[in-house]
């Protein structure tokens, strides 16, 4: 396998060495129940929901999991979304940079809202919306760094 290959394979698996507690467990189980649902993993090992699909989000943000198929909710009826996790490193800079140019999308959108001389309140709500953009956008930059570190 070639040096850089083996360089990249080895950053991804020291960032999944990296997540909090509550993170690797959900992405460990992700990983061995895949492709699962955060129902399904709350039945198989009593872990209450909102536990799980906190952690869902992240590890989806952080594009360690990503979505695989459509589950029916055997209580419900819903359609529930399955998830597992990304296998490859160049997968997972894919979707960095998919998440990335819909990120810059989405602050495009925002300024030009802003520009559009709104009154102060939807200023104020576009300005929090923007902030909370460039924290999502400079928080995947550092994980592709990371990654390609």
């Amino acid at each position: 396998m070639n040096a850089s290959i083996q360089n990249r394979n080895q950053s991804y698996l020291s960032i999944i060495g990296k997540l909090s507690e509550k993170r690797k467990l959900i992405f460990q189980l992700i990983r061995s129940n895949e492709p699962c649902t955060s129902v399904d993993i709350r039945n198989k090992h009593h872990i209450p929901i909102n536990e799980i699909t906190g952690r869902v989000t992240e590890l989806k943000f952080l594009c360690l999991i990503e979505e695989a198929d459509i589950k029916k909710n055997q209580h419900s009826q819903h359609n529930n979304t399955a998830y597992s996790t990304v296998k490859s490193l160049s997968r997972r800079i894919d979707l960095i940079n998919q998440k990335y140019a819909e990120l810059r999308d989405y602050r495009d959108q925002i300024i030009n809202d802003y520009n559009l001389g709104l009154n102060d309140a939807t200023k104020e709500i576009l300005n929090k919306e923007l902030k909370k953009t460039y924290y999502k956008i400079n928080a995947l930059t550092k994980v592709l760094k990371t990654i390609e570190a």
